[in-house]
């Protein structure tokens, strides 16, 4: 081990040991119950992120610890407090109150992009504001996740029904997941970039990739825990899969020169160069090359990956229930037919389909812990003290499989969300988060999976091939996103 590796060792663990002792001589504070194994230091980081490749709801750490200590505890992250937050009611108190808005240091874009660069997803205070309200903007200027932005996501459809067909009637397909990541990343890189790709494009499985490793390196904690400071292993592999980024990032803006000239912003990089060209401030702390490639990457994730989850997720219930799949047949055929593309517009015609995607998304938890929300200074809550600096995790799985909520929390069954035959808004159920600090491409991600599925269902029969065993619908991997295992399908078209 090398003498730099040796003091950033020296160091991180001095810094640990002292918030430990200042918080121990500080006045005895009413802390959540937690968890008795621990190490010295570290506390629970390692339990915590020494999550299997493949889990089950059953096996996640937060819902066994959840299940001997109740809906909230603490656990200890190398000296910062985590309140992990297993309830619904309490979960919405924790992401809305007015003290709890900020997000964890974002080190690992700063490494990767510059000391300015804070990106979307961890920024907060007044930056969060300034980006928040450019990105809605731009969003409602691009008119994404309204009728008109329908025709791209319609366009992208057409791809996949295409590529789907020349697999169709035909050998099984072993993981839907990547093509359906095709057609996301596609819908989100004319969104970030202004451009689309053909699937076959060298540049575009590079970007794919690129995302794809991100999101296996940053796991449960994001890419700012522990195990990503040290210099090797995963941190290593981080940062060279954030330098592959960087420089897609820098090719990108290169592409854009000259076109902010003419007042062109019909991509997030060209708004924001714009921006950027009329604040014509070299210090600006959010309008600054370092802060656009940190968004793109944060839009990147936010937009690809759990949005082909959760619909590769559809895919799979449907697949493995038969019924429910006939079910959405007639549903679909009666209401909008064969003749002609489903339409946004068609929404509230089709009930059952959005009860069957909405209860995939419940199954499928994809986003297992959301982004962290952290307290701004010292508050009460949950009848315990709660200090500046402390996370609040919310353990969604916890939410989602509760007895209470949801009897017979296992069995796919999107009879949950109707209600007297119209689909039945569940407020205990928030896959997007709540507050201010929602996901602001919720809509957008709604009208994705919404138009493949009714798509792909109006198209094609999805069966277990002969001699398969069926996928579990459970299972999944590990990670900030959860997705699904690659799946062997048989591609029926529809006569």
């Amino acid at each position: 081990m090398g003498f730099i590796t040796v003091c950033l060792l020296g160091l991180v663990l001095a810094t640990v040991l002292w918030m430990i002792v200042k918080r121990l001589t500080s006045k005895k504070l009413s802390l959540p119950p937690a968890p008795e194994e621990s190490l010295p230091l570290l506390g629970h980081l390692f339990t915590f992120l020494q999550r299997p490749e493949v889990e089950s709801n059953d096996d996640f750490y937060l819902n066994k610890v959840s299940a001997k200590l109740g809906d909230v505890y603490m656990l200890n992250l190398a000296g910062t407090f985590a309140y992990i937050v297993s309830n619904q009611e309490l979960a919405k108190t924790a992401l809305t109150h007015p003290n709890t808005q900020n997000r964890p240091s974002n080190k690992s874009h700063k490494r990767a992009f510059g000391p300015r660069a804070r990106g979307i997803i961890l920024c907060d205070g007044e930056q969060w504001k300034t980006i928040r309200k450019f990105v809605l903007e731009l969003f409602r200027h691009l008119g994404v996740g309204r009728a008109r932005f329908e025709d791209v996501i319609t366009a992208e459809t057409d791809r996949l029904v295409v590529d789907l067909n020349n697999s169709a009637d035909k050998e099984p397909i072993p993981d839907l997941l990547h093509r359906i990541q095709r057609a996301i990343m596609n819908i989100v890189s004319g969104i970030i970039l202004g451009k689309q790709f053909d699937y076959d494009d060298p540049a575009f499985k590079d970007m794919l990739h690129i995302i794809e490793s991100y999101l296996r390196l940053t796991g449960p904690s994001g890419p700012d825990s522990f195990a990503l400071l040290l210099p090797f292993g995963r941190g290593a592999e981080l940062r060279q899969c954030m330098a592959e980024f960087k420089k897609l990032c820098e090719d990108t803006v290169k592409d854009h020169t000259g076109v902010t000239e003419h007042g062109n912003q019909s991509d997030f990089v060209g708004a924001f160069l714009k921006e950027m060209d009329q604040r014509s401030d070299d210090k600006d702390e959010c309008f600054n090359l370092e802060n656009l490639m940190a968004c793109c990457l944060d839009m990147f994730v936010a937009g690809v990956d759990t949005v082909a989850s959760g619909l590769t997720y559809t895919i799979m219930c449907i697949t493995t229930h038969p019924e429910v799949q006939e079910r959405c047949y007639e549903e679909i055929d009666k209401m909008i037919g064969r003749d002609r593309k489903p339409t946004f517009a068609d929404k509230d015609k089709l009930p059952y389909l959005q009860a069957v995607i909405s209860e995939s998304l419940r199954i499928a938890n994809v986003a297992p812990f959301g982004a962290p929300h952290v307290a701004e200074k010292d508050l009460e809550m949950f009848g315990y003290d709660v200090p500046k600096g402390t996370m609040f995790i919310v353990n969604y799985g916890g939410i989602f499989f509760n007895e209470e909520n949801y009897p017979d929390p296992k069995l796919f069954q999107p009879e949950r969300f109707m209600e007297d035959g119209a689909y039945k808004k569940d407020p205990d159920f928030f896959p997007f988060s709540v507050g201010s600090r929602a996901c602001p491409g919720e809509q957008l991600a709604r009208m994705e999976l919404y138009l493949f599925v009714s798509r792909l269902l109006q198209q094609f029969r999805f069966e277990v091939p002969d001699g398969s065993e069926t996928p579990n619908i459970h299972l999944g991997t590990s990670g900030g996103t959860r997705s699904p295992l690659p799946y062997p399908v048989n591609i029926v078209k529809r006569s």
